[in-house]
């Protein structure tokens, strides 16, 4: 008899062996799932991250380009004379009501990762359906009602009714996929409110405001070459490159931030698929071009002429 189970595969395994070999299955089960579940839930931070710098990055450029539009009108209306100041003669790049919408869009996206990061791949069914339930209303008492255009309303709108269909799913990749249509659609449209090129968009805005400036040192350069005056015509030069760079220097700001948002709409579809080693390098690219938009205008403050000391030529010298 033992030779017949000998020939059949050896000896029967023991009742205690038998349970080790349950004990290391189910462990290691329970070590992938949490490991799926870490994944996702980094994932979703990460995504949560990049929305928030992002957000810094917005409110930066706009701060900024608001200053830019300010020292050019300032300029001009020191170059074009004129006793009289009005509000409407030093408006900004940006209106306030933009920066607000830009920021409570962003936040929300940023939201929408920490709470799904928190809820997703539990056991808790009921607490991950309330959650997404609750974070759709936030989304449509919030970044819905303050429009940067119609196609990110929409955008926001859809991702809540998105989860709320999904609040029966239990994981990540689920419920990543079901929204992720949605969040493609609003943030290619946010990156299309700053602007494809320098023609379109905010980027348009704001180089139509910088070419716009610099014509009354066009004007004031072509007065001192009437009168051979080459010392004004040197300094009206250097004025005008100053002033081109720092509107070239906005634009490069812009643009970074519109290259943020499609990536933070990259690294989305990226966490849906379940690409983590992708979704970081995206997220790696968005926190250079925040640094990169710092030392920008840190250059900018930096190599600012002082307008006390600035040439006084103006269009009728």
């Amino acid at each position: 008899m033992k030779r017949a189970t000998a020939l059949r595969g050896g000896a029967a395994p023991t009742r205690r062996g038998t349970g080790r070999l349950l004990v290391a299955l189910c462990t290691a089960l329970l070590v992938l799932s949490a490991c799926a579940r870490t994944v996702a839930s980094e994932n979703l931070a990460a995504f949560s991250q990049a929305a928030t710098a992002i957000s810094k990055q917005s409110q930066l450029s706009f701060d900024e380009s608001n200053k830019l539009a300010r020292d050019f009108a300032i300029d001009r209306k020191i170059r074009t004379g004129g006793p009289g100041l009005s509000e409407d003669q030093f408006q900004g790049a940006v209106s306030q009501e933009s920066m607000d919408a830009w920021k409570e869009a962003l936040t929300g996206l940023a939201d929408y990762g920490t709470t799904l990061a928190s809820l997703v791949d539990t056991s808790n069914g009921a607490q991950t359906s309330d959650g997404l339930v609750a974070l759709a209303g936030r989304l449509q008492a919030g970044p819905v009602r303050l429009k940067i255009n119609d196609q990110v309303a929409t955008g926001f709108a859809a991702l809540a009714g998105a989860l709320v269909d999904a609040r029966a799913q239990r994981q990540a990749t689920h419920i990543l996929q079901a929204a992720d249509p949605h969040v493609q659609l609003l943030l290619s449209s946010m990156a299309e409110a700053i602007g494809a090129n320098d023609s379109e968009g905010l980027r348009g805005t704001v180089h139509r405001l910088g070419t716009t400036a610099l014509s009354p040192i066009q004007r004031s350069y072509a007065a001192a070459f009437d009168r051979h005056d080459e010392r004004a015509q040197r300094e009206l030069i250097q004025q005008y490159l100053d002033g081109l760079a720092a509107r070239d220097a906005q634009l490069r700001s812009l643009e970074n931030l519109r290259g943020s948002l499609i990536n933070l709409a990259a690294a989305h579809a990226a966490a849906a698929k379940g690409g983590g080693a992708t979704l970081g390098a995206l997220i790696s690219q968005i926190q250079y071009r925040l640094d990169e938009t710092q030392r920008i205008y840190e250059a900018i403050e930096k190599n600012k002429p002082d307008k006390n000391k600035a040439g006084k030529n103006d269009a009728d010298q």
